[in-house]
């Protein structure tokens, strides 16, 4: 083995065996001192076991790493789908009107700014929602009996909050008072103004005898300086007296009021003679 290192420039590597016993032979020739040749010899036990051992080692590392690899991308995945899992949640609740839903801010990084920026919303259409219910507890049902007449009402408002009422008052067995009216707009603004016009509604009643007239003048009195600008209220104000049979009523810039006689089978179409009130002072 000596004599083939000596003879090569390149190192050599072989297995030998001396006395029955396995080495790992590796020498090389000399180079600055010439007739030299560096050599050792190492059991092949000792080798094999130093290599089994790297080889623990390192599948030992690669298990450590990969299992590394998968918990950070699980807290990462974890991380970024736990607010997008929390949007879907919301998306879900706001399709159900549940506005008392809110969504956790994890941190204050873009997905939380939109966290709080759909709680605010929520918070917004809740506050709406109770507006509705409260502007719906407004009206006074759907159907009265007044005298001998049936009375049916109802009202289907295109948004969340409208400004479209009808009432209903009755005086006494025979008497009774009907309120249309449609507030120019929608949202709060409408329904606020529309609230207000009932509550006017019900008090103006005892100052306006049969005259439908003077109650729409007095409701138009009081709010026409108070209204909010481009705001106005077409109405039309109804008394009927069952025992009677008459009936006076007052359109103020509604849409027209429709009287049908059953014996003749006739619809008469009475337009809006008047202004909508809250459009100017001393309308009559």
């Amino acid at each position: 083995f000596l004599t083939r290192v000596a003879a090569n420039s390149i190192s050599l590597s072989e297995t030998l065996f001396v006395e029955g016993k396995a080495y790992l032979a590796t020498g090389i020739n000399g180079r600055e001192l010439q007739d030299m040749v560096l050599a050792d010899f190492i059991p092949l036990k000792d080798v094999t076991k130093e290599a089994s051992s790297l080889k623990t080692y390192m599948f030992l590392a690669i298990i450590l790493n990969l299992s590394l690899a998968i918990t950070i991308s699980l807290f990462l995945s974890g991380q970024f789908m736990r607010p997008i899992t929390g949007l879907h949640e919301a998306t879900v609740a706001l399709g159900k009107r549940n506005f008392r839903y809110r969504m956790e801010v994890l941190d204050l990084d873009e997905l939380g700014y939109l966290s709080m920026t759909f709680n605010r919303v929520m918070e917004g259409l809740g506050e709406l929602e109770v507006a509705r219910i409260v502007q719906e507890s407004l009206f006074p049902g759907n159907r009265f009996k007044a005298g001998n007449y049936d009375v049916f009402g109802g009202s289907h408002v295109m948004t969340s909050l409208g400004g479209d009422y009808y009432d209903f008052y009755k005086e006494n067995e025979h008497e009774c008072w009907f309120l249309i009216g449609d507030v120019s707009g929608k949202g709060i603004a409408a329904a606020i103004l529309m609230a207000m016009i009932r509550s006017l509604f019900r008090s103006e009643l005892k100052n306006s005898d049969e005259n439908t007239g003077d109650l729409l003048t007095n409701i138009n009195d009081l709010v026409v300086s108070d209204i909010y600008e481009g705001k106005f209220i077409t109405s039309i104000a109804a008394y009927v007296n069952s025992q009677t049979g008459k009936m006076y009523f007052t359109n103020a810039g509604h849409v027209p009021f429709l009287v049908y006689k059953a014996k003749q089978n006739e619809i008469i179409e009475f337009e809006a003679d008047n202004l909508p009130v809250g459009i100017m002072e001393n309308v009559k």
